[in-house]
């Protein structure tokens, strides 16, 4: 079954007002005060509840949650392709990494979803790669068809180490409640969150609740995959300290593209723009302190370790990080702009 997600949000939304409740967009909470009334911080503002809800995609009340999370990158192609060229459906592969393909009908032409070429983020030096691996599948997989790459784009997708996700209260908080690790499955899982969390809050009974209890750690199910994905963040780390992917200077940056370069002893986040101007940052991850990596792709600064993501003026584009990269404390002693570009 398939339905327009836009036409199911915006009317929840509208609810919501209607009911008594607000939305505030592009409003970045900054920090949780869990006394009571719980106090949220956020754009200078200060908003008081009886109950707060973590549905943050990465988590942002406890630095160490994010170790039964692994965070994945994952990309996707909108190719138009003409009308009826295949029958309504959802598909995916079992390959490694795996794809999936859904479809749009359009005005002239149907617009073809394929995704996937999923990596664990801040960990591919190529990340174009990935969408020349997606249009070559797509070309591969559909022949003769003739399709024009209309729209691309990234998201991330956080895996949960046994496979449920984590949605309900938080044993060590008070009246405090979490909703992350939804595996790409977020329409869904999201939905049956808020049908959890408002009954725990309400105290009622949910069969479902034990399944999905934020608080499990099962070593027969997910052991394995926790000791599996946590290995890259000490590797991250220490070996980026030591034999960090670095250039040797700003010079050699490319108009576009950003690199890591050791300066007076930093290590420092420094990209150009199209015009040639630098901005250097600090390269270390304010979560927990591993070096940033370049994403091409998505001109912006990624963590390994646990998939924090920022902008190239060092904003926080996503989490577990509260605070941005800030400006790098070494002084540029090189040209913005490398002679000739």
């Amino acid at each position: 079954g398939q339905f327009n997600p836009v036409q199911y949000l915006m009317p929840l939304a509208k609810l919501i007002h209607d009911e008594g409740s607000y939305i505030f967009e592009e409003t970045h909470v900054t920090r949780v005060h869990h006394d009571v009334p719980i106090r949220v911080e956020a754009g200078g503002f200060v908003v008081t509840a009886d109950h707060v809800v973590y549905a943050t995609h990465q988590p942002i009340h406890d630095k160490l949650f994010v170790a039964k999370l692994a965070a994945y990158q994952t990309y996707a192609l909108g190719l138009k392709v003409p009308s009826g060229t295949f029958p309504q459906a959802l598909a995916w592969d079992t390959l490694e990494p795996y794809h999936y393909w859904r479809q749009v009908p359009g005005a002239g032409h149907d617009l073809l979803i394929i995704g996937g070429e999923d990596h664990r983020t801040g960990q591919d030096d190529d990340t174009e790669a990935r969408y020349r691996a997606l249009e070559d599948y797509a070309a591969h997989s559909l022949g003769k068809v003739a399709f024009e790459v209309a729209y691309r784009w990234s998201g991330q997708v956080l895996s949960p180490m046994d496979g449920a996700p984590f949605i309900g209260r938080l044993a060590a908080i008070p009246n405090a409640y979490v909703a992350t690790g939804y595996n790409g499955n977020g329409m869904t899982l999201g939905t049956f969150a808020g049908l959890l969390i408002s009954d725990l809050i309400l105290d009622r009974e949910n069969a479902l609740a034990t399944l999905v209890d934020p608080n499990r750690f099962r070593i027969a199910a997910g052991g394995v995959t926790f000791l599996q994905e946590n290995l890259g963040f000490p590797r991250y780390m220490v070996g980026d300290r030591l034999r960090p992917d670095a250039c040797e200077a700003i010079a050699a940056i490319a108009p576009g593209e950003g690199c890591l370069v050791d300066l007076e002893g930093e290590m420092v986040a420094a990209s150009k723009d199209e015009h040639g101007k630098v901005t250097a940052l600090s390269a270390t991850c304010t979560h927990m302190g591993c070096l940033v990596h370049w994403n091409g792709a998505e001109k912006s600064w990624d963590c390994p370790c646990h998939g924090s993501r920022f902008a190239t003026n060092g904003q926080v584009m996503c989490g577990p990080a509260r605070e941005g990269l800030p400006p790098a404390r070494a002084t540029l002693k090189v040209p913005e702009q490398a002679p000739g570009s």
